[in-house]
């Protein structure tokens, strides 16, 4: 999931202003409504469906793991006053952004990153819907944020910088160089550059005409 997340956040609505036009159906939209309410509806819409595409998989492995499997490895506590009752395993904090939650309150950190997850599934979402308002290939629209963040991991890991790397990012456990600035300040730029050119470009000569 890691390497197909910006995938799966685009697939269920990165791509519908071209569907829309090439289908015709967006002439039965705007008949009922404008393109600004259009425009914002599909925004919307399109940035919860990447952000659940991307948490609702985590959340519900989550759930199941919790339903039928019993909690074998309890935390560590807070001081060694509170003994080590089940404990098995001396648990540390997790690699990256927030990891120290791990060590204590393992439940918070999971919800975390599923919170991450969705955060970041809407964010890449909104940077392919931003795309389909200016190119007419369905494909390029869905496989370009993908292409992206290849490219971006990889140029990242190579300049030694692996802490931007919307890859590690997603996953911050995996590496211990991220922190809540490299995760936050990178999906805060990519949500608002695309959101500006979702507003720049989305204009109704270029989605409907």
């Amino acid at each position: 999931m890691f390497f197909f997340a910006p995938l799966i956040a685009a697939l269920p609505f990165a791509a519908s202003f071209i569907t829309d036009r090439s289908s015709g159906y967006i002439t039965f939209i705007l008949s009922r409504t404008s393109f600004r309410r259009y425009r914002t509806s599909k925004y919307v819409a399109n940035l919860l469906a990447g952000g659940v595409s991307t948490s609702l998989p985590l959340l519900v492995g989550y759930g199941i793991i919790n339903i039928f499997y019993k909690r074998g490895l309890p935390p560590i506590p807070v001081s060694p006053s509170e003994g080590w009752v089940g404990a098995r395993i001396p648990w540390v904090n997790a690699n990256g952004t927030f990891g120290y939650l791990y060590r204590t309150k393992p439940d918070l950190y999971i919800f975390f990153l599923i919170g991450l997850a969705f955060l970041w599934g809407a964010a890449w979402a909104t940077a392919g819907l931003s795309l389909s308002s200016v190119v007419r290939n369905r494909y390029y629209a869905l496989a370009a944020p993908f292409v992206l963040y290849i490219v971006a991991h990889f140029v990242t890991t190579v300049l030694l910088i692996a802490g931007w790397s919307p890859l590690l990012n997603f996953a911050p456990f995996l590496y211990k160089g991220t922190s809540s600035m490299t995760t936050f300040v990178e999906l805060g730029a990519l949500f608002i550059v695309s959101t500006i050119c979702i507003v720049a470009f989305a204009k109704k000569k270029h989605v409907y005409e």
